[in-house]
């Protein structure tokens, strides 16, 4: 029997007609354009190539190779989640646990339809990327504005220490707008600056006597009912 490959005579001819060097030296081949076709195009999740692969080869620098490409269901025709739809497509505010690196906007893109704070809710990222998460990492938006702060970023708290209290400017620690709070107050100041009614409003604040101050009568500062429901 002669191999249709090699032209040699050869006591075993395997399938296609050539001997058993010839297609261990095909399988071979084959094994390295496939890995070399995941190396160029295999993508996890979203284009994946099997081991028994067909490849489809002509006289062009190159082959096609079969492979297994992922078309997503998601606000189509075929949607498999509509009954999920109610927490699905939320813009939220995600705090990474772990060092806040991560943290940013995204979209729900599953969600349990009764949630509980060990559900685990998969988000879409806005850099791209998915991440689960529980519902406490979570804090709901508008239009993209962190609800926590109106998308300001920094939020006028009342401080309390040494038996005294004073308004200060914080960055806001839900949307991390500002690295810090001095930064935030730096905005604050900047932009006070150029807006003279923000900037009296900010020194009136600094100006305040706060409860348990020393007020004009050398006495620490109590506020009247009305005056802090005012406030």
């Amino acid at each position: 029997m002669i191999c249709s490959n090699c032209n040699q005579d050869a006591e075993v001819l395997t399938d296609g007609g050539i001997c058993v060097d010839c297609r261990i030296e095909s399988e071979e081949r084959r094994f390295e354009i496939i890995g070399l076709a995941r190396e160029q195009r295999q993508e996890e999740g979203l284009v994946e190539i099997d081991d028994d692969a067909r490849l489809s080869e002509g006289n062009d620098n190159g082959c096609y190779v079969a492979a297994w490409v992922w078309a997503d269901f998601a606000d189509t025709k075929f949607d498999k989640q509509e009954d999920e739809k109610d927490e699905n497509g939320k813009r939220v505010w995600w705090t990474d646990p772990d060092n806040k690196s991560c943290s940013g906007w995204g979209i729900v893109i599953k969600a349990q339809e009764s949630v509980h704070h060990d559900s685990v809710i998969t988000m879409k990222m806005d850099h791209a990327s998915c991440v689960e998460a529980l519902p406490q990492e979570l804090h709901e938006s508008k239009d993209g504005i962190c609800q926590a702060c109106d998308g300001k970023g920094w939020l006028l708290s009342i401080i309390e220490k040494h038996g005294l209290t004073r308004n200060e400017i914080q960055r806001c620690d839900t949307c991390e707008l500002y690295e810090n709070d001095q930064a935030a107050l730096e905005e604050v100041l900047e932009t006070a600056n150029s807006h003279p009614q923000l900037l009296q409003f900010v020194q009136e604040v600094s100006d305040l006597t706060h409860e348990g101050e020393p007020g004009d009568d050398g006495k620490p500062f109590d506020p009247a009912s009305e005056d802090v429901m005012a406030w």
